[in-house]
């Protein structure tokens, strides 16, 4: 677990195309909060490809940047790919419509 994130980091790696692979697992009322706090947009995610046991693929803008990143979501767990510093603020954020903290 990363200290103070609450994050469970299995795996790592760079990313030509979107910057750091991160691999986590939450309680899937959490995952719903953190995908609405993590994304400004979502985009069809054409040309992304999907792995194996993926149950749900998302791509698009992160909040307040221009870049972008995909979420996949397995039953077990998820992998990110994007910005690092925008997982964490969705995941230890604070709700935009409540003012609470994700997943709160």
């Amino acid at each position: 677990m990363l200290p103070g994130s609450g994050m469970y980091l299995c795996r790592r790696k760079a990313s030509e195309q979107m910057g750091s692979e991160i691999e986590f697992s939450r309680p899937w009322p959490e995952l719903s909060c953190i995908v609405g706090t993590l994304f400004e947009a979502l985009d069809p995610p054409c040309g992304i490809s999907a792995d194996r046991g993926c149950v749900l693929t998302l791509f698009g803008k992160v909040r307040g940047s221009d870049e972008t990143a995909v979420l996949r979501v397995y039953r077990d767990r998820c992998k990110y790919t994007g910005p690092p510093s925008a997982l964490k603020a969705a995941m230890g954020g604070h709700c935009p419509e409540k003012g609470e903290r994700a997943g709160g």
